[in-house]
């Protein structure tokens, strides 16, 4: 989904929160993180992170995250490090929505893969993981290049009504599950499909049998599941606004892979946006993008209980804008919050949001956000604060 997020007007809503969350931000204790290995937090989450399959000969970068604080109790904030890209990956017109590792590359997916053909053939974009470590280490560089993978949807592009690109996309093994949004619907229909990898990723063919409906759970436009997550054979999909004003009984739709079975699992209530997830670890701990644009007035609040139990950062007290991750928690019962404080993003000024619609994690070194088109194309780099 994609929504111009550069800010014309001054909402009351920016004007009175800001003043609200600061005293609490004041009266919070000090917030305090350091940064782990992936070793160590194996041991200190009891979970095993699965490498890539391929060793990399690099050495290990050494990374500074930069934070920013105006008080000495204020929550942190760190800065997004962004990473040049080649064309045609800088191109607006790529609108990205989703992003997933393959192995040791990352696979970034654009909306309408149609829009950029490679010998005829739709197709979306791969950058090796090696490259990525390069330009962080670098701080600059070359542009990271990508290589195009030919897409084959099966038809689908054409064939549901009201087609409006595909959201998320997340690998296991050589399977592949895409999130599809229309508004074939009242007004929305998201859809969830699977599809293969041929050979190393020389090119992706979906399936359309195995098609399902994910029904809108808001009556608004522009609303589908945008996020996919895999654990324990099953996928859970996430719907993109989950916040208690909007949406009163937010779930994840769980679909089980042996059967394409669909079921239910309680989501938490989550204001704003969730544009997209991270890899799952094997104690089920994933993180999202957390993502607020003020021109979406219907999902404006006039309290975040994440905002009023944690503070906010020196840039996120001047704005309205939110741009943040969170860490969540698969169990039986429930897909869970973590009790934790959030990773808040020093924003680029009061007025401008990021509409960040891609998350990775980049194990040992924190997360890969990536945009869709809104301020421009942006893969950006954000270490562990």
């Amino acid at each position: 989904m994609k929504r111009k997020p550069i800010l014309k007007t001054v909402l009351t809503f920016a004007g009175v929160m800001p003043l609200i969350l600061a005293s609490v931000a004041c009266s919070n204790g000090s917030l305090q993180m350091s940064i782990i290995s992936t070793a160590e937090f194996s041991q200190t989450k009891n979970v095993e992170v699965t490498p890539s399959p391929s060793a990399i000969s690099i050495e290990t970068p050494t990374i500074e995250p930069v934070v920013t604080a105006t008080m000495q109790n204020a929550p942190t904030e760190v800065d997004v490090r962004q990473l040049p890209l080649a064309a045609p990956l800088d191109s607006t017109k790529m609108e990205f929505s989703g992003m997933a590792w393959y192995g040791d590359k990352l696979v970034l997916l654009p909306q309408y893969p149609a829009r950029f053909k490679v010998d005829g053939n739709p197709a979306i974009y791969a950058i090796e993981k090696q490259d990525i470590l390069l330009a962080i280490e670098q701080k600059g560089g070359q542009p990271l290049t990508g290589k195009p993978v030919p897409f084959e949807d099966g038809g689908l592009s054409n064939s549901l009504k009201g087609f409006e690109g595909f959201e998320s996309l997340f690998f296991d093994g050589n399977s592949v599950y895409l999130t599809i949004e229309t508004h074939s619907g009242s007004p929305m229909m998201g859809y969830f499909v699977r599809g293969q990898v041929v050979g190393d990723l020389k090119k992706i063919v979906l399936e359309p049998e195995t098609l399902i409906e994910l029904p809108p759970q808001t009556s608004f436009e522009n609303a589908s599941n945008e996020a996919i997550a895999i654990f324990q054979g099953k996928v859970y999909t996430l719907f993109e606004d989950n916040g208690a004003s909007v949406n009163p009984e937010p779930y994840a739709s769980v679909i089980n892979m042996a059967d394409l079975s669909q079921t239910r699992l309680p989501f938490p209530s989550i204001n704003y946006r969730i544009t997209d997830a991270t890899m799952v670890a094997s104690d089920g701990t994933f993180w999202v993008m957390n993502y607020f644009y003020p021109g979406d007035t219907h999902l404006a609040v006039n309290s975040d209980p994440i905002a009023l139990e944690f503070g906010l950062g020196p840039t996120h007290i001047e704005s309205a804008v939110v741009e943040r991750i969170l860490e969540l928690h698969i169990t039986d019962s429930g897909i869970k919050l973590e009790q934790i404080p959030p990773i808040q993003l020093r924003l680029l000024d009061t007025e401008t949001a990021r509409n960040w619609e891609g998350i990775e994690y980049l194990d040992g070194y924190g997360f890969l956000l990536v945009t869709d088109s809104f301020p421009d194309t942006i893969l950006g780099f954000v270490p562990y604060p």
